[in-house]
């Protein structure tokens, strides 16, 4: 008799140990919770499409004379924009702008200057007054080993308008 109220103690611990351990009810419950917690965020928090116009602002372009550059400006022009394009070929840049003012009828100024002379691109900036937006398309390609690179080619390659 006592051997089977043992048993049955012993059995009856195991049952209960065995049902707690596999108890999915609060697990289950802060996935969900979280679940709902990140939708919730989604639709709270998640960026919005804005339109931000450019008319009548001052749109400095680098190396707009083709490419991407030249779509851009083409698009700024027709949104009423004020562009100025850098260039270091002026038989590209007055083809640029040629086709831009074919196409849409509004003229804009161009500037054939190497990207990497600092000082002429300042000039060329202050002379024009303060800018809106600024498209650094320019893009120096050089290919180097980079152990190899020594300082002035690095600051050729990685040069910006900004100083």
């Amino acid at each position: 008799s006592t051997a089977t109220s043992r048993r049955h103690r012993h059995f009856h611990h195991t049952s209960a140990s065995y049902s707690s351990s596999f108890n999915l009810a609060a697990p289950l419950s802060g996935c969900l919770l979280l679940f709902f917690y990140l939708t919730f965020l989604y639709f709270i928090v998640r960026p919005r499409p804005i339109k931000i116009t450019i008319n009548n602002r001052h749109v400095f372009n680098t190396d707009g004379s083709k490419g991407i550059g030249l779509a851009f400006a083409h698009r700024a022009v027709v949104e009423g924009a004020r562009v100025n394009i850098l260039a270091q070929s002026r038989n590209k840049l007055e083809e640029a702008c040629n086709a831009v003012c074919l196409a849409t009828g509004i003229e804009f100024f161009v500037f054939a200057v190497d990207i990497r002379d600092y000082d002429i691109v300042k000039h060329v900036m202050d002379e024009d007054g303060p800018i809106d937006v600024l498209l650094l398309n320019h893009g120096v390609f050089v290919v180097l080993v980079m152990v190899l690179i020594t300082v002035n080619e690095l600051q050729m390659i990685t040069c910006t308008i900004c100083g």
